[in-house]
């Protein structure tokens, strides 16, 4: 049977989803039955038999075949084999009930995973996984089930406050950014070449300090005013470095630096970044 658990509730997502095919996905139907089982155990054991209610289906449709033979035996009256005849037809089960509650169980787990991953996403202005930037979670779910194996006989979802793991164990993060995170991230990818390594980008950055952001956000401009950034991981992180190497009287010269060095430079932004902090 699909199952949630809670093993810790702290804040709103914390559980996992998972589900098995070969998990009994029909016990609802004996709890349901139970009137109806009692019933017919009471009629079997008039006679002084010693039936004993059925614990899963395979006992049930043994009882359902006692039910419908008890017309031989004679102990039994007329009006015993009809309710006999009647409650058989109240607990009858076919032998293909298990797999149809499955399918049923999976179709509607399914539906519930789609919802809860749409409600998941829509709580955080950024979603990306490692390796891929601002993802469609729901259509990372339906490549999944149109995989050539789909979601396979048993998966599992994992959701937890600020990230979710897919059953392929595929880790997906939400992250709700400060403003000054926004305008770091965003001078930083302005001409925006490698959206692979946004992730990597919003990693570093994510923990700093609001006046850090900011330094590098300023950096980050001025550079990209008289060069072209290639919003790569490590051309962030040279710039995030400097940003926390140069003191703050020295800020502006560094700038500067930058700026009059960008005139004849011939080589890389990370090459000229570390020029202008050696001449600072």
């Amino acid at each position: 049977m699909a199952t949630i658990t809670s093993p810790v509730e702290v804040g709103l997502f914390d559980y996992t989803i998972d589900f098995d095919w070969y998990d009994d996905h029909s016990s609802w139907r004996i709890e349901s039955l139970q009137p109806e089982l009692a019933k017919a155990i009471n009629l079997l054991n008039k006679a002084g038999g010693d039936e004993i209610l059925p614990t899963d289906l395979d006992g049930i449709r043994k009882l359902y075949h006692k039910l419908r033979s008890i017309y031989k035996d004679h102990n039994f009256s007329d009006q015993d084999v009809r309710s006999a005849l009647i409650i058989s037809d109240e607990i009858y089960t076919p032998e293909d009930v298990e797999s149809f509650d499955a399918s049923d169980s999976y179709d509607f787990i399914i539906e519930d995973l789609k919802e809860r991953i749409a409600n998941w996403q829509s709580s955080y202005y950024w979603v990306y996984s490692q390796d891929k930037w601002d993802v469609d979670l729901i259509k990372e779910f339906s490549a999944l089930q149109e995989a050539r194996n789909g979601l396979g006989e048993r998966f599992k979802f994992k959701f937890q406050e600020k990230e979710i793991e897919f059953s392929d164990g595929t880790t997906y993060f939400g992250v709700n950014p400060s403003k000054e995170l926004i305008s770091a991230f965003e001078a930083l990818t302005i001409h925006d070449w490698l959206d692979s390594e946004f992730p990597l980008i919003i990693e570093l950055l994510l923990n700093e300090e609001i006046d850090l952001l900011q330094k590098v956000e300023r950096l980050a401009n001025e550079l990209s005013s008289v060069r072209e950034l290639s919003s790569t991981h490590s051309e962030a992180n040279m710039m995030l470095r400097a940003c926390k190497q140069v003191p703050d009287h020295l800020f502006e010269s560094l700038l500067e630096t930058i700026t009059s060095l960008s005139d004849n430079w011939s080589s890389s932004n990370l090459d000229l970044i570390e020029a202008a902090l050696e001449l600072i």
